[in-house]
């Protein structure tokens, strides 16, 4: 039964938990989309997992309550206090400075209303609501474990940008984007279908020199990553060991994606033997995910009721021929 299960869920962003847009620099989720979201983290580990970089992403959602891994999983961070493998090669400590930043303003904030309340008679500190912000509990300039599995590989990426960067010059509406561990060459906006293809030529071209790297196809993106052998698919097990939830029986992975790149964590669900792997689309196609959600909107519907749900109910799965056979999760779900 679901009501005896352990939940933790995964979401992609693009395309998930915001519209695919023409600008990757304005894919901005709403702010009913941060609530639901929040809504989840507060009742289940949460985790974002993305092809943009780590920190492009907190940038987005700005929730202090769930976990971050950027470049497709190739950057992951933990607080220190959940992480079991911390002699891993490819961990590093450090202090997340984001928060600590924050904390200083915080404090600031808070010494600032303590003068002001020795000067005129206040309410106590808690009529302001701050115990009831999600951000003071992650205030401490916690000390974080990073998963870094291509760290090797930044010089050569910074590099390959360049060399991008030079091309993209030549085709109007081509632009390239820095996700630290990879890089995407974006051709949404190259309205010519020739230069597209001209464009896709010379990057290929490019990358065949550089012989640790490889070109896989998303949404009217190129994305040139290193050949290590990691995954979302693969971040999604990393994550559910180090939040505590190896070899558990009694968890329910969650994982939301409308990407070829999140097929990988379908798989893993598959392989797992549990759980609820479910894409994104709004067309019939090929896909490892049992169940789907037309877009966004639906997803943010479906994210509102988890973060209400309290144990009490069951699934309802409706068939829809138009997946060949898929069951869609929909909006009016009842888990």
């Amino acid at each position: 039964m679901v009501q005896e299960k352990k939940m933790v869920v995964f979401l992609d962003y693009d395309g998930t938990l915001s519209p695919i847009v023409n600008d990757p620099d304005r894919a901005f989720m709403s702010d009913a989309m941060r609530l639901a979201v929040s809504e989840v983290g507060k009742r289940y580990p949460t985790a974002i997992v993305s092809g943009r970089s780590r920190d492009k992403v907190f940038d987005f959602v700005k929730l202090n309550n769930i976990y971050y891994a950027g470049s497709h999983g190739m950057d992951i961070s933990t607080p220190s206090d959940y992480v079991k493998n911390g002699n891993h090669k490819h961990q590093t400590r450090a202090i997340d400075k984001k928060m600590l930043a924050c904390h200083r303003c915080f404090n600031y904030c808070i010494q600032s209303l303590e003068m002001a309340q020795r000067e005129v008679e206040l309410q106590p500190m808690d009529a302001f609501g701050f115990h009831d912000l999600d951000i003071v509990d992650h205030l401490q300039g916690n000390e974080m474990v990073n998963f870094l599995p291509a760290q090797e590989f930044l010089p050569k990426i910074q590099e390959i940008k360049k060399v991008l960067q030079e091309i993209t010059t030549k085709i109007k509406g081509a632009t390239v984007e820095d996700n630290k561990f990879c890089i995407s060459v974006h051709y949404r906006c190259v309205i010519n279908e020739e230069d597209v293809g001209i464009l896709k030529e010379m990057v290929n071209s490019a990358v065949e020199s550089y012989k640790d790297f490889k070109i896989f196809g998303g949404k009217k993106v190129m994305e040139i990553r290193p050949t290590v052998n990691w995954d979302k698919g693969r971040a999604l097990l990393y994550l559910l060991d180090n939040l505590g939830f190896d070899n558990s029986s009694d968890v329910l992975p969650i994982y939301i994606g409308d990407d070829k790149t999140d097929e990988d964590a379908f798989e893993m669900i598959n392989c797992i033997g549990r759980g609820f792997p479910i894409v994104v689309s709004s067309t019939a196609k090929e896909t490892k995910a049992s169940y789907s959600l037309r877009d966004p909107m639906e997803v943010n519907s479906f994210l509102l009721l988890l973060g209400k749900w309290k144990g009490s109910s069951s699934v309802d799965k409706s068939a829809d021929s138009s997946i060949e056979g898929k069951k869609r999760v929909m909006a009016s779900i009842d888990i």
